[in-house]
């Protein structure tokens, strides 16, 4: 069947998926490489809290990134009854925010 009143977030999932893949793949590329930094010669945390701090902001993001790139995928396996392990969060989300009130049919 065809799918009816489809969002924006439906409809451009896979770009999205894309998009947010490669930048969690440049993000962690950047944390790898501060971190050979850090590693080749060390650290004084007197001057360089900044750098870490900067490498811990880098790192919250880059789990943001795997999250939404996770809930991208649980997404796509709820509008097609795949979900074998329901996640609260992601419920309340797609419920929420996704859908707005309207209606998705299900294939």
């Amino acid at each position: 069947m065809k799918e009816k009143k489809v969002n924006w977030f439906t409809r451009n999932s896979n770009w999205l998926f894309i998009v947010l893949l490669l930048a969690s793949i440049v993000l962690m590329n950047v944390i790898f490489s501060n971190l050979k930094l850090v590693f080749r010669f060390g650290l004084d945390f007197s001057t360089q809290w900044p750098f870490l701090l900067l490498l811990v902001f880098y790192f919250l993001l880059l789990l943001f990134l795997f999250f939404s790139l996770y809930f991208i995928i649980y997404l796509e396996d709820s509008l097609h009854d795949r979900n074998k392990k329901k996640f609260r969060i992601y419920d309340a989300l797609i419920d929420k925010i996704i859908q707005k009130g309207e209606k998705i049919e299900k294939k």
